[in-house]
């Protein structure tokens, strides 16, 4: 909601607003804590991580780092351009 009301604000002035907001995405950090907190009960660590996900996630798991990084792709010419992101 904040994007969409920073869109609306600044488009007038010429500036577009994007924001990514990838939810769970699976990192080393995320198994190494699975792996701690399943490991006195089996160590069934992927489980854990599959039960979080469509517990909580709305596309039920977790993304990839790769798939997070494609969203970027788009957002490289105006870097490329000097035009200001945050």
């Amino acid at each position: 909601m904040l994007s969409k009301n920073m869109a609306t604000e600044f488009i007038k002035d010429g500036i577009r607003v994007n924001a990514i907001n990838p939810g769970f995405v699976l990192t080393p950090d995320w198994i190494k804590t699975a792996k701690q907190l399943t490991s006195a009960t089996g160590g069934d660590w992927q489980a854990y991580i599959d039960n979080l996900a469509k517990e909580n996630a709305p596309i039920g798991r977790f993304s990839s780092l790769e798939e997070i990084a494609d969203f970027f792709v788009p957002l490289v010419p105006a870097i490329v351009s000097d035009q200001h992101i945050l």
